[in-house]
Order: C-alpha cells, then sequence, then structure tokens
C-alpha cells in the first residue's frame, strides 16, 4: 500500500516561515555587526599614518605631505645663499620675469642672473609676465644647508 502523501497545512508553512525568516534576520543582524566591527577596525587602524600608506592606495599616491618636505630646522635660522640663472627658450619679454620670495616680489631678471638671500622654509616662486614665450631658471649654486631647490633643478613656466 502506497504511503500517504503528507500534505503541509497553513498552520506547518507558517511555522516554517517564521523560523526560516527568523534564521535569515539573526544572520543579517550578525553580518551588519560584524561589518561595523569591520568599519571601527579600519578608521582606527586608518588614523595611524604607519598604517595608511598599507591600507590606503591615495595616500601612497598623494605622497609626503608638503610640510613634511619643506619643514622647518629648528638649528638653522642662517640666511642661506640661493644663485638662480635665467636659460632662456625665448624673448623673456618687454616686462620680464621676476622672482617671488613668500608672494613677495623680491628680484626682476635684468641679466642672466639673479641672487638671493633666502631661508629655509621660504616659497620660491618664477613669474612669467611674458605669455608668448616659455622661459626655463636653473639653479646653478645653493647654499649646501638649503634642502630644496637643489643645484641643476630648474622650472619652465609659459605666462
Amino acid at each position: 500500500m502506497p504511503k500517504a502523501r503528507q500534505v503541509m497545512t497553513v498552520n506547518d508553512f507558517e511555522k516554517w516561515f517564521f523560523k526560516a525568516t527568523r534564521r535569515f534576520e539573526r544572520g543579517l543582524l550578525k553580518l551588519g555587526a560584524a561589518l561595523l566591527l569591520l568599519l571601527f577596525i579600519s578608521q582606527y587602524l586608518l588614523s595611524h599614518e604607519s598604517l595608511q600608506g598599507f591600507l590606503s592606495y591615495m595616500v601612497r599616491l598623494e605622497g609626503p605631505r608638503v610640510e613634511e618636505v619643506f619643514a622647518l630646522d629648528p638649528g638653522t635660522a642662517v640666511e642661506l645663499r640661493l644663485e638662480l640663472e635665467l636659460a632662456l627658450e625665448g624673448d623673456p619679454g618687454e616686462r620680464g620675469v621676476a622672482v617671488l620670495i613668500n608672494q613677495e616680489e623680491r628680484a626682476l631678471f635684468t641679466g642672466p642672473r639673479v641672487y638671493l638671500e633666502v631661508r629655509e622654509g621660504d616659497m620660491i616662486e618664477i613669474d612669467s609676465r611674458n605669455p608668448v614665450e616659455p622661459v626655463t631658471v636653473w639653479v646653478v649654486r645653493a647654499s649646501p644647508l638649503l634642502k630644496t631647490p637643489l643645484v641643476g633643478q630648474s622650472v619652465t613656466t609659459f605666462g
């Protein structure tokens, strides 16, 4: 005699559905708690600068902070001599090329060379006032105590 097929009643289906949804809810809560814990751990690790390079690709691309590169050395408060030579790839124009130190005009290239007195940490800018021809400025001589710019470095400006 064939076995009677067991028919699932509405009440049995409700019990099964209730158990399945309760298990699914618990799983979602556990997953949410684990993700929240992972978020806190990753943020804690990213707050340590030594680990940021390993955890974040953007930190590796950006490189060191500008303040770290141009950090003032407390022992070097002396005036350092920096000499720049202008190498022209064209006519500097009638208005010339100016050298700005800390956003103040300190020198204007009237000849091929300009002598500047700078301190460590000063920001040196080249202002080419001729929008027609590119101009290159080379560092010919610099004090050995000066961290940057180095002898041989150049900058080309176009307007």
